[in-house]
């Protein structure tokens, strides 16, 4: 392998950890939200998320 190349392969392995990281942190969010909406839902009676099979309404 080339130094150019040995170059690119840690570039993209660094760029590989990094996307991690925000898969890792969005991951999270997402099952923070998730447990704050359960909350909701479970204290407001209410359903909060949205069905399947529900169209948008068109205003």
């Amino acid at each position: 392998m080339t130094p150019e190349e040995q170059k690119q392969v840690e570039a993209l392995q660094k760029q590989n950890e990094a996307l991690l990281k925000k898969l890792e942190l969005a991951n999270l969010k997402i099952t923070g939200l998730e447990m704050m909406i359960d909350s909701a839902e479970e204290e407001l009676k209410v359903d909060i998320r949205k069905k399947s099979g529900t169209k948008q309404s068109e205003a």
